[in-house]
């Protein structure tokens, strides 16, 4: 019974066909760094293996020898495709389907695909699914497969860098002037420097050169410098040339220069006064005089002064005024007549617009004021002013003239009545004598 048993296993291991299988070898990429924008070649390798142990037998057919195990009806089809939405997005497969045809057992065979990485594709890790379908020689059916593998490459990228920066500056002013730098391309920009090469009228105050280390790519910074504006500074836009140092992935320097641009300010410090004004009361005109300073280092063009009417009282004279440049540092008066509303007395405001545009600018700038004015009551005026005015005056002198004339004639009466007297008692009683 047992010499039967091992008969039959001889003879089935002698019938067996030795089922060959498409084995996976390797993946290579040319080229070997993946970058945003290139056109990558993938070549898969793999080789016709056997799935079970080699008969050392020689199958024929028609007279003509057989490998081994080979089914010659048997026909491959190779493919690849993206694994995830990632690879969907930023990776087009050129050439994805190859025909590998028939394969002898042991027969190793590389297949070339073409893909392109868009050109904004991220610096990250992409999966492409590669298949070998069995089919037949006539290709009819969908295949079935026999191997598969997920093949992974990096997009690196090189790093490419963005700026911002403050855009406004001011004359005469030392502040903190912060640019935020990017690594946006994805490489790794090792040991960074970032040199800020202001010029005049800007200067850096501090250290211009910073070292800020490794920077990753889609990362970020902010780096601070000491920055001082000269106060002659015209209000204008200014470049700043930038220097960015980096050791790359291959250990070379790289040096990429950028630029910020800066607009100083040259907005004027415009002040307006009442320098000067008449005492007033109710009811009366009088002149007030209004001052407008410069106080910042630009000069203001086409200045003008304008008074406003109130309910308190009314411009009487021309309520506008055109004075035209002011330099820094400088000041302009004008004279307005105005006339105190009846019933009006105290600290009343005065209304006052100043209108100007910067220099190299045409933005007008407005200033609005309320200069405080005091009008007297009419005692306080009366008292300061005791001689009144030239109509009482007049009256005065023609009240005083006609007394003056009645008081001589009575005192020439009298002196005559008592010359008569005197010389009446002289001749009666002392000439008597």
């Amino acid at each position: 019974m047992e010499k039967v048993v091992f008969a039959v296993l001889v003879l089935l291991m002698l019938t067996m066909t030795a089922y060959a299988q498409p084995k996976y070898d390797s993946t290579s990429l040319d080229p070997p760094s993946v970058q945003a924008g290139d056109d990558v070649n993938i070549y898969v390798k793999f080789h016709e293996g056997l799935t079970k142990r080699e008969i050392y037998s020689t199958p024929m057919k028609n007279l003509e020898k057989l490998p081994v195990g080979e089914d010659p009806s048997v026909y491959y089809t190779a493919r690849i495709f993206p694994n995830d939405e990632a690879t969907v997005q930023y990776v087009l497969i050129k050439e994805g389907e190859r025909n590998v045809g028939h394969l002898f057992a042991g027969e190793t065979w590389t297949i070339p695909f073409k893909v392109h990485v868009s050109e904004n594709a991220l610096p990250t890790n992409y999966t492409l699914t590669f298949e070998v379908l069995k089919t037949t020689m006539d290709g009819g059916g969908e295949g079935e497969v026999v191997l598969y593998r997920d093949i992974q490459f990096d997009v690196t990228g090189t790093p490419k860098f963005a700026l911002d920066s403050d855009s406004m500056l001011k004359a005469g002013e030392a502040k903190k002037f912060m640019i935020s730098l990017a690594n946006v391309g994805g490489g790794i920009a090792r040991h960074a420097t970032v040199n800020l090469n202001a010029t005049s009228p800007l200067t850096v105050l501090g250290p211009s050169n910073v070292y800020i280390g490794d920077m990753n790519g889609l990362t970020a910074t902010k780096i601070d410098y000491d920055l001082y504006v000269d106060s002659a500074a015209l209000p204008k836009a200014y470049t700043i040339p930038i220097e960015i140092r980096y050791t790359d992935e291959d250990g070379v320097m790289q040096s990429v220069g950028k630029t910020v641009g800066v607009k100083v300010q040259g907005v004027p410090q415009v002040m307006a006064s009442l320098d000067s004004f008449d005492d007033m009361k109710a009811g009366m005109t009088g002149k007030a005089t209004v001052t407008v300073a410069n106080k910042g280092f630009i000069e203001a063009k086409f200045l003008s002064i304008q008074m406003a009417d109130t309910d308190q009282y009314t411009v009487v004279s021309k309520s506008n005024a055109y004075i035209g440049n002011l330099a820094s540092d400088d000041f302009q008066s004008e004279d307005f007549k105005i006339k105190v509303k009846d019933g009006v007395e105290g600290k009343i405001p005065i209304r006052v617009t100043v209108t100007y545009t910067e220099e190299n600018n045409n933005q007008v700038h407005t200033e609005d004021a309320n200069l405080e004015l005091n009008v007297m009551s009419a005692a306080e005026y009366d008292k300061t002013h005791p001689t009144g005015n030239g109509t009482q005056q007049i009256m005065n002198v023609a009240i005083a003239v006609p007394v003056l004339v009645v008081a001589y004639v009575c005192l020439w009466l009298l002196w005559k009545v008592i010359g008569a007297v005197t010389g009446f008692i002289d001749r009666k009683v002392f000439r008597r004598q």
